[in-house]
């Protein structure tokens, strides 16, 4: 379903210096695996996220979803955009850069709109109450509580019927019950769901295949997660796991 190809990219410094993100990245994920992606902070993990939304586009190397070739060129046809865009979406880490409409209501209804969707009424009362916020409809999404947002965030992009759902570090704003509901919903999902975590007590349950970026910006592991998450001495390495000398 999805394919990278040496992907590599990079921003540049303050100083004009090109500083890398990301270093001949190659990968396969199959429909409805449920990926785990892990990497210390810096690694590259929110970029890669990007490029699979085709929010930012890689410098070198080449990004297939579902066969056809994602670039510019790709996305500049009109109707693979649309089509694009509702099957792949991506819930950034913090949800106020998300929201921007004046109510909850609009907030789901967005999208829908966007994509000229006709029944977006039902659509947003049955999304909804699946997160337990129809009694927020009419209310300003800026007034509700960090796990709210998130969930009115999720909403909006599970309204829409997608395929692909790219999470980055979905439980950093959430209480312990909001997590463990998240995590319990996450995995009756029937899609495709890319998780960027740094949290390796809740990986076990996001996932069964991880995808390990090296400090380095390269591909240091991917393959069973509970393999990795088991073997000590490929944490340590990846500076995922610290060890007390003393």
């Amino acid at each position: 379903m999805i394919k990278l190809q040496n992907i590599s990219h990079s921003f540049t410094g303050s100083q004009n210096e090109h500083i890398p993100a990301l270093k001949k990245i190659n990968l396969e994920i199959k429909e409805k695996e449920k990926v785990v992606l892990l990497g210390t902070n810096g690694s590259g993990k929110s970029t890669l996220l990007k490029i699979l939304n085709g929010l930012i586009y890689p410098e070198d190397g080449k990004y297939f979803y579902k066969s056809r070739e994602l670039n510019r060129a790709a996305l500049k046809d009109r109707e693979f955009n649309k089509i694009f865009r509702k099957e792949v979406v991506f819930l950034f880490q913090h949800p106020d850069t998300m929201i921007f409409n004046p109510t909850v209501y609009d907030e789901i209804a967005f999208g829908l709109r966007q994509l000229k969707v006709n029944d977006v009424d039902e659509k947003v009362r049955h999304w909804s109450e699946k997160f337990s916020i129809a009694k927020y409809l009419n209310t300003p999404p800026f007034r509700l509580s960090g796990g709210e947002k998130q969930k009115v965030c999720l909403a909006a992009l599970l309204c829409l019927e997608p395929e692909v759902l790219l999470l980055d570090e979905p439980s950093a704003n959430l209480d312990p019950r909001t997590t463990g509901w998240l995590i319990d919903f996450l995995q009756e999902l029937p899609l495709t769901i890319i998780t960027a975590t740094h949290n390796l007590h809740l990986a076990r349950d996001l996932g069964e295949k991880t995808l390990v970026l090296s400090e380095h910006h390269e591909m240091f592991y991917q393959g069973d997660l509970k393999a990795f998450l088991d073997n000590k001495e490929k944490l340590i390495a990846a500076n995922l796991l610290h060890v007390n000398r003393h």
